[in-house]
């Protein structure tokens, strides 16, 4: 099976796509490019996708009522068909009320196993819930805008810019999550005036470590997402167009790093300093780079559509946000 998946790699095509070609802008009603979606989702903030695990993508979108409130909800589609997702008993439901548009201050998701987490910077608060039931599992607040990335499935790494560090939490299968670890970030290498901290890596762990079912065995893939690398991307100022500076590392070197799991329930979070866990500690294992790494956002025509890769070979959505009016117009049609 393994060597197959290393044979792939020699003839596979990293700008093919299962979807289709066109979308309507919300915010002008012109028919525009896409390089992706068979679904037409209007007032979509944000997106995450787990395809290879759940045949998943989950759309967070912004639904304003008669008396102003923002209604934030999950919307979630089997990728594959694409139609409400049949596993989840709940396939669109509402995660917050909130008085501010969380459009205008940006959001943050990511799904693995049977859990999505979702972060409002608006309201300083991330989310957790069970996609499956549409149960909420925690909702927890947090200092500042932050990136999301799990590690494992039942471990889930939170960056901040501010404080330049990198937050681990335990995410249990029943019960809340819990604060179980802090690594902290040298200020001599990082930018001092860090704004921005964006985490990503492909491809995403997957329920007790399970070969995700989902991946068709022409496509190249790894045994074990732990295995795989995890890039956090450094930005400083205001427009977040290049990174200054790029942190990549494996997964699994910053597993070993956290305290016993058994302690995980119990235990208070742990704060590590950057000479106990750096380059010096997990030599061979990570990489700093001063440089202008690929950007995983290409930047888009306008500030109302954002393109965003997904999975590890460049398959593309377009996400067309509606501006707060847009809404408010739609509101008084109805």
């Amino acid at each position: 099976m393994l060597r197959r998946r290393e044979l792939a790699w020699g003839n596979f095509n990293q700008l093919s796509s299962r979807v289709p070609a066109s979308a309507v802008d919300s915010t002008t009603g012109r028919q525009c490019d896409a390089f992706s979606s068979k679904l037409s989702i209007k007032g979509c903030n944000d997106f995450a996708a787990c395809f290879d695990e759940n045949d998943l993508i989950a759309f967070l979108l912004v639904r304003q009522d008669r008396q102003g409130t923002y209604r934030v909800l999950l919307s979630l589609y089997q990728y594959s068909t694409p139609i409400l997702h049949p596993q989840a008993a709940r396939p669109v439901f509402c995660i917050a009320s909130l008085a501010v548009d969380p459009v205008l201050t940006g959001t943050r998701m990511d799904i693995c196993g049977d859990v999505i987490v979702v972060a409002l910077s608006s309201i300083k608060q991330f989310f957790v819930h069970n996609w499956r039931t549409g149960q909420q599992k925690s909702v927890l607040p947090i200092s500042e805008d932050c990136d999301i990335a799990f590690l494992r499935d039942d471990v889930l790494c939170l960056t901040m810019p501010i404080t330049l560090s990198l937050e681990i939490y335990h995410v249990p299968e029943t019960g809340s999550i819990r604060h179980i670890h802090s690594f902290s970030l040298s200020k001599e290498f990082f930018p001092f005036s860090c704004t921005w901290i964006e985490s990503r890596g492909n491809p995403n762990p997957t329920r007790g470590g399970v070969f995700p079912r989902h991946v068709p065995a022409s496509v190249p893939f790894l045994d074990k997402p732990e295995e795989a690398l995890v890039v956090f991307d450094f930005y400083s100022g205001v427009s977040h167009a290049q990174p200054s500076t790029s942190m990549v590392t494996h997964r699994r070197s910053l597993l070993r790093l956290l305290p016993p799991s058994d302690q995980w329930l119990t235990i208070n979070p742990i704060r590590m300093d950057w000479d106990q866990w750096g380059p010096k500690i997990l030599a061979g294992s990570m990489a700093l780079v001063k440089r202008k790494p690929s950007q995983p956002y290409l930047m888009a025509s306008d500030i109302f559509t954002i393109y965003r890769t997904a999975r590890s070979y460049l398959l593309l959505f377009m996400i067309l946000i509606e501006t707060a009016s847009d809404r408010r117009q739609r509101v008084r049609k109805t």
